[in-house]
């Protein structure tokens, strides 16, 4: 799964190992700070190579292969859930985007969860 955060300045992405990552979208006033440029040597041939990547954290994990994502703004104060469903029938409600301070868990289905909305 992949969405946009609420602020639209982030993208949320799910995967299947169970990890949510959050990347910073680049626009023209912080693209100096999303960017990173690392040099990097090669022991062999002694040459540098510079590799661009893009500023990443991850922000919560399953233990599971994660089915679904979705984000719903609570309010207006800026506040925002993240509901990830699982394939071990497990859907979890965690704050966003502080997403280890989980809300609640919803148990109990007889399958694996393959979508969330609001």
């Amino acid at each position: 799964s992949v969405l946009i955060s609420p602020c639209g300045g982030f993208v949320v992405v799910a995967d299947k190992v169970g990890d949510v990552l959050q990347l910073k979208i680049p626009s023209e006033d912080n693209l100096e700070c999303v960017i990173l440029s690392a040099e990097e040597t090669d022991p062999i041939s002694d040459a540098k190579n510079t590799a661009l990547s893009y500023a990443q954290a991850l922000i919560m994990g399953h233990f599971s292969c994660l089915t679904r994502i979705a984000i719903a703004q609570l309010g207006s104060k800026g506040s925002a859930i993240l509901v990830s469903a699982d394939r071990d029938n497990k859907v979890r409600v965690s704050r966003y985007p502080d997403a280890h301070e989980i809300e609640s868990f919803c148990l109990g289905h007889s399958e694996f969860v393959s979508s969330v909305c609001f």
